[in-house]
């Protein structure tokens, strides 16, 4: 049985359908580990997330997604409990990669504890 199928079958206590996350990274938006390259403390169907500019980051999937038709959610904090709460969204959607940037007003911001879900 596919994922897919397990997913469309499980008891959600009605008929509405159920969706799935078709990829998520959690990252340090500080850390480096090669050249541009950021850690991700968790990932799964992400090959990177890559630093573009203070704030601003690549999220490269590992299979592409089918269209460019998908949610991106996004969470950033200055550390991992969660303290000092700051903004953070998706933007510029491909099959391949979708930009993320985080910050506060209209400032972006390097943060220790960056987190992505992509939802199709």
């Amino acid at each position: 049985m596919s994922n897919a199928r397990n997913i469309a079958n499980l008891p959600n206590g009605d008929d509405a359908p159920v969706y799935a996350c078709r990829a998520y990274v959690v990252f340090d938006g500080n850390t480096f580990i090669t050249g541009n390259d950021n850690v991700m403390y968790k990932q799964e169907h992400v090959d990177s997330v890559v630093w573009q500019a203070t704030g601003n980051y690549i999220v490269n999937f590992s299979d592409p997604m089918p269209d460019d038709k998908y949610v991106v959610v996004a969470h950033a904090a200055s550390n991992q409990t969660q303290s000092g709460q700051y903004a953070a969204f998706g933007w510029n959607r491909h099959t391949d990669y979708c930009g993320v940037w985080a910050g506060w007003g209209n400032t972006a911001v390097n943060l220790d504890y960056v987190g992505v879900a992509i939802i199709q």
